[in-house]
């Protein structure tokens, strides 16, 4: 799962047998060019599922990737953890936990912010960061049950706390 048209293109020109591109929108339920419970296993890495900026697009593509996987399919997920003080720093840490806790919501997370492309130039972006609790009723919703949670520290590649880390899920199909 990739929300960028390059790395879809890539992922195309390096596919094989075992392994096929299907591109399409998860979080549009018209479109329906994925095969329902066909894979063994889906990757959707690098806070992917964050691009979806609305609690309901979130929910919507948990429940198109599961409906992909043959029943005990897993599903291979990590998204950035808005409570990771290694990443983000104490203050932004602490401003988001204030926030979760004074004015809970779903778009709670949800950000903009500029991506420098080159020296003197910055291109305008957003994304969604999860809190650690986030995806369990997306998963639920999608009979998905997770097998494991961790949290990864990505410049070491160390398991961590949650705190330290982004947080990454193995979940599998019920």
């Amino acid at each position: 799962v990739d929300n960028s048209p390059g790395m879809l293109r890539l992922a195309s020109q390096l596919a094989s047998e075992s392994v096929r591109v299907y591109p399409c929108d998860i979080t549009d339920a018209s479109d329906q060019r994925l095969p329902s419970a066909h894979f063994d296993a889906v990757w959707c890495l690098w806070n992917v599922l964050g691009h979806a900026l609305e609690h309901q697009q979130r929910r919507r593509a948990i429940v198109r990737i599961a409906a992909t996987l043959r029943r005990g399919g897993r599903l291979f997920i990590d998204v950035s953890n808005r409570y990771n003080i290694a990443q983000y720093g104490l203050g932004t840490v602490v401003g988001n936990v204030w926030a979760d806790v004074v004015r809970p919501n779903s778009e709670n997370g949800t950000v903009g912010y500029a991506i420098a492309v080159a020296p003197g130039k910055t291109i305008a972006s957003s994304s969604h960061f999860f809190r650690p609790g986030e995806l369990a009723p997306l998963f639920s919703a999608a009979n998905l049950r997770p097998l494991k949670r961790m949290f990864v520290h990505y410049q070491s590649g160390a398991i961590t706390h949650r705190w330290g880390g982004q947080i990454f899920f193995i979940v599998e199909k019920i």
